[in-house]
């Protein structure tokens, strides 16, 4: 079709209880997604301290689960992803930074488990695909 450009699928992936409730299935396709010249960005709100990045890194690894980077949300209030949204409390503007990730990174599609991430990702960005595991 004339005007429109082909981008291959960016697909977010949540880690607990996300991929640890189902490995073999995000491994797989994970490396779908990257064989079809997609990415893989890991979002998930572990402690942001250098040992878990590694830690997750090795997790992830030993799932057989392929990614191009791991994001993890910032843990502590002065170092969140300023969030313009007032009308959130805190626990929501610390998620919502998952958002503002998913956007920054071009995310065509997300995992995650969690309904509160579900609710803001179709408030605040219907424009990503929201799959919630049971």
């Amino acid at each position: 079709m004339v005007g429109l450009t082909s981008r291959r699928m960016v697909l977010g992936l949540d880690v607990d209880d996300t991929i640890t409730a189902a490995p073999e299935f995000f491994a797989l396709m994970t490396k779908a997604v990257r064989r079809a010249g997609g990415r893989v960005c890991i979002v998930t709100s572990r402690g942001n301290l250098p040992e878990v990045v590694e830690a997750t890194r090795v997790e992830l690894e030993g799932y057989g689960v392929e990614f191009d980077e791991i994001n993890i949300i910032p843990d502590k209030e002065d170092e969140y992803i300023p969030c313009p949204h007032d009308d959130l409390d805190w626990y929501q503007k610390y998620l919502w930074q998952k958002v503002a990730i998913c956007e920054a990174r071009n995310v065509d599609v997300l995992f995650d488990d969690d309904p509160k991430v579900v609710q803001l990702f179709a408030r605040y960005a219907p424009g990503i695909q929201v799959f919630q595991p049971v």
